[in-house]
């Protein structure tokens, strides 16, 4: 069982140090046994050895990280019980522990992320890095374990497969969104067609989405209408992303993207997919202005749509 925890584990597992004491670190496996069987490999530590392990767990949020752990066996000397203190007949006593140091590396790399996809590629990938990992861990004896983490992935990543690492398209040093930049390709999704397309196009390597309309939406002009459209485009968001929870999508959350594409009409949709989003530990990367209902001609009201939208990006 646990007998100490660090303000950083607390703050990576979302477990609180009370909780934790006292518990085996089980606790922190992938919630399906068979993810645990696939993910992370029994490794046994024999007395006076220290390993470096590469494991899959899952915040309390139920949602993984990739957590890389160093253990080592140390001996706690203890007084003997009823020895009398400069006795020359007590014998040292020691205690036996696990002293283990982790990181969270979800951070430092997109490909990283992608084995979480537990496909044969991404495991092949897990277990070429575990490889680097064991090969290089004499090297901590000189450097932290982020600055070894860093330098094992440095030498991981060139080895990967083109889709691990797609072109990224930035969104600007000034950008006040989740992140710096999004997978240049991408897949259009309407509330009509994402329950289908998107575990598909999940499969299929597409990380980035947008969320539009469909040609029939964008032409409705009845203000109830085009709440309506709104509401719903939120709905089946939330629905999908209730669907990739039991099918493990979820698993790739930090590499996905997703995009709002809106008509002027129907810029109202930026609450209901906000909300969905954020409701399920995503956000929205980018928000774009849809003109091709009236491509050659220019409206000064889009001035005023462009200003609302500025408005949200620097309100975060």
């Amino acid at each position: 069982p646990l007998v100490y925890v660090s303000p950083k584990f607390e703050t990576i597992t979302g477990y609180s140090r009370d909780w934790a004491i006292g518990r085996n670190c089980r606790f922190l496996q992938p919630n399906m046994s068979w993810c645990n069987t696939v993910f992370n490999r029994e490794d046994v530590l024999p007395r006076g050895t220290r390993i470096v392990n590469l494991l899959v767990n899952e915040h309390k949020s139920r949602y993984p990280f990739i957590n890389l752990l160093m253990m080592e066996h140390i001996d706690i000397p203890l007084p003997k019980a009823g020895s009398e203190p400069g006795s020359l007949y007590a014998r040292q006593v020691y205690k036996p522990l696990v002293f283990g140091v982790q990181t969270a590396l979800d951070g430092q790399s997109f490909g990283l992320v992608e084995l979480l996809g537990m496909d044969h590629e991404a495991l092949k990938q897990l277990d070429r890095l575990r490889q680097i990992l064991r090969r290089r861990e004499s090297t901590l004896r000189f450097q932290s374990l982020n600055t070894f983490a860093r330098e094992c992935i440095a030498e991981w990543m060139p080895g990967l497969p083109g889709y691990f690492s797609l072109p990224r398209l930035r969104l600007g040093a000034m950008s006040s969104w989740r992140r710096a930049s999004v997978p240049a390709l991408g897949l259009e999704i309407t509330a009509q067609n994402m329950l289908e397309a998107v575990p598909q196009a999940l499969e299929e390597g597409v990380r980035h989405f947008y969320l539009t309309f469909s040609p029939a939406d964008r032409e409705v002009t009845d203000e109830s209408e085009c709440n309506l459209q709104c509401r719903l485009l939120g709905l089946r968001l939330t629905e999908l992303l209730n669907l990739m929870v039991p099918g493990l999508y979820h698993y790739l959350r930090s590499n996905i993207s997703f995009t709002l594409v809106t008509p002027p009409r129907l810029m109202r949709a930026y609450e209901e997919v906000a909300r969905a989003l954020y409701l399920h530990s995503y956000a929205l990367d980018s928000w774009l202005l849809d003109l091709r209902e009236r491509p050659d001609r220019w409206d000064i009201r889009y001035v005023d749509y462009w200003r609302l939208m500025s408005g949200v990006r620097v309100a975060g």
